[in-house]
């Protein structure tokens, strides 16, 4: 299946931003502001000196991954970028399952990645991206001191 840069991120124009990244602050500070969110619910974000970074939402952490805008752009002309930070396949098998999102909506994990849910087509579902990165700031936040190992229960994001 051919996929577009609107299969692989979503219309963020009608969002209110700050609200979408309040329970994040933690971690990403309150210097930054979105360029990007991707259909996994993943976002990329740029800071005042123009930096930027990709806020890996499933795994709870920051990265630079850019140093300006014009080095992000040379970024996302390489498949190795693309494959890590937007997982066309994933995308690809979802659409084929029949799993299309609606407005203001980002694929989710059911039983997100840190509390031991798999990438698997079985625990990836539509959700609301507002839930989801509000849910997500907030169980990031509380088991970012948490050691490896350490037996946490699951939560569900989604409605099915």
């Amino acid at each position: 299946m051919q996929l577009s840069w609107d299969d692989l991120t979503i219309d963020i124009s009608a969002i209110d931003t700050s609200v979408l990244f309040h329970n994040w602050q933690w971690l990403i500070g309150k210097d930054k502001h979105v360029m990007m969110i991707t259909s996994l619910g993943d976002a990329f974000l740029q800071d005042i000196k123009g930096y930027i970074f990709w806020l890996d939402v499933a795994q709870g952490q920051m990265h630079l991954i850019a140093d300006s805008y014009d080095t992000f752009q040379l970024h996302l002309q390489k498949t190795v970028h693309i494959d890590e930070w937007f997982s066309p396949e994933l995308i690809s098998e979802l659409k084929q399952q029949g799993l299309h999102l609606a407005p203001q909506q980002i694929y989710a994990h059911q039983t997100p990645v840190l509390l031991g849910g798999k990438s698997t087509l079985t625990n990836v579902k539509p959700a609301d991206i507002m839930l989801h990165f509000q849910t997500m700031g907030l169980i990031c936040q509380q088991v970012k001191n948490i050691t490896t190992g350490t037996q946490v229960n699951g939560a569900s994001l989604c409605d099915n």
